[in-house]
């Protein structure tokens, strides 16, 4: 029962620190645009041709 109720604070801290790093709905998806960049990035780095 405490891991369970650690992690949802865990995600709550985490979601709350996210969120005001971004002050409107825009910079959310500016966020998120870059997130998807670096992933995709490392997917292509790590995929042998």
């Amino acid at each position: 029962m405490n891991t369970k109720r650690s992690l949802i604070l865990l995600f709550l801290a985490i979601g709350t620190l996210t969120l005001s790093q971004c002050r409107t709905t825009q910079g959310l998806g500016e966020d998120v645009q870059h997130l998807g960049n670096r992933i995709e990035r490392t997917a292509e780095r790590a995929t042998p041709y």
